[in-house]
């Protein structure tokens, strides 16, 4: 939709809800029962729901109408149905376009000492799948409709803190950016060591994407710098056993990589682009499988070491920061890149 003068809508509109706006919920039945979030909509067709008390994630992704996230076998359920330890993650792994993976670990369940913090006794420190920062609650510090400007947008801002004692103190600040006129959400993290130890730092976008965007015959683009890599989705397979790929994507002039789904059958599709200079290893998990029929795209800091070596570990100083972003654009076109 072409942005509009907004002195014009007026004139057309009881109530800028009626074409774009937010409101915030509680849900209040179901194993989601208690879950704050964030509804926004734009002119664009565009539907999306921030999960407050799940990361800052996002959830449901609507485009006039058409899902473009897939959710998991147990639904949404609330923070405290996380089982920390080992494989627990994905009992509470609900789906939704974005799950943020960290904030001091992203991959696979693994045990290891932290002298960092200086503890009295010498205790090992048990690291689940994807680590913690997905099912941490968030405060909400802004929610506002910006109407002025070069580009009209809706801006949410919050804060997840991820801490306890002996251990790392890490604050996510996250804000989320959705233009009027737009089919676009643009997120912009700033993780930030709130500690007076070296803390270690991993970050991951876990980002899932299902039926009806992937379907039979859709494809998944990958911008590599020559020929763009093509992945092709499949029907669903019984006994498929997931495949998790990495991937090297080229940089573009703004210091971003993309990657695209587009289904020529429906017409549509979605493109991501993310800082690849903070974000620099890239994997695709393919999941076929019936009912888990899911493509998911995973930016991420780190690569999948077989065995963990501390001595290679990314580590924030204290006060230190690191910032990460991702643009996400409804495609009406195949991906160009």
């Amino acid at each position: 939709m072409t942005a509009p003068d907004i002195e014009s809508l007026r004139r057309k509109t009881g109530h800028p809800d009626q074409l774009y706006g937010t409101r915030v919920v509680r849900i209040i039945d179901g194993p989601g029962d208690g879950i704050r979030a964030v509804q926004v909509w734009n002119a664009a067709g565009l539907r999306l729901e921030v999960l407050l008390d799940r990361g800052f994630d996002i959830h449901r992704v609507e485009h006039n109408g058409r899902p473009l996230h897939w959710v998991g076998p147990p639904g949404l359920r609330s923070r405290f149905a996380y089982e920390p330890q080992g494989w627990g993650w994905l009992r509470n792994f609900h789906g939704g376009l974005l799950v943020t993976c960290g904030l001091e670990h992203v991959l696979l369940p693994y045990d290891r000492k932290t002298p960092e913090y200086n503890f009295a006794v010498d205790k090992l420190d048990h690291f689940g799948l994807h680590g913690r920062v997905a099912n941490e609650s968030g405060e909400l510090l802004r929610r506002e409709l910006i109407e002025g400007g070069d580009e009209p947008r809706i801006l949410l801002k919050g804060e997840v803190i991820q801490a306890s004692l002996y251990s790392e103190n890490l604050c996510l600040r996250r804000e989320i950016e959705v233009p009027l006129f737009e089919p676009v959400i643009r997120i912009t993290d700033v993780v930030t060591n709130r500690g007076f130890a070296k803390t270690h730092h991993e970050y991951l976008y876990h980002i899932n994407l299902g039926y009806p965007l992937v379907d039979a015959g859709s494809t998944v683009h990958l911008a590599t710098g020559g020929a763009p890599r093509m992945l092709t989705v499949t029907e669903p397979q019984p006994n498929f056993a997931e495949q998790v790929s990495g991937h090297q994507l080229a940089i573009d002039r703004e210091g971003l990589a993309l990657a695209a789904v587009w289904n020529e059958r429906a017409g549509f599709g979605l493109e991501l682009r993310y800082s690849a200079a903070t974000l620099p290893y890239f994997f695709t998990w393919y999941m076929m499988g019936e009912g888990p029929y899911v493509i998911g795209l995973e930016p991420a800091t780190v690569d999948r070491p077989t065995i963990r070596d501390p001595t290679t570990m990314s580590y924030l100083a204290p006060g230190e920061s690191a910032r990460y972003e991702a643009r996400f654009t409804v495609l009406e076109e195949p991906p160009s890149g």
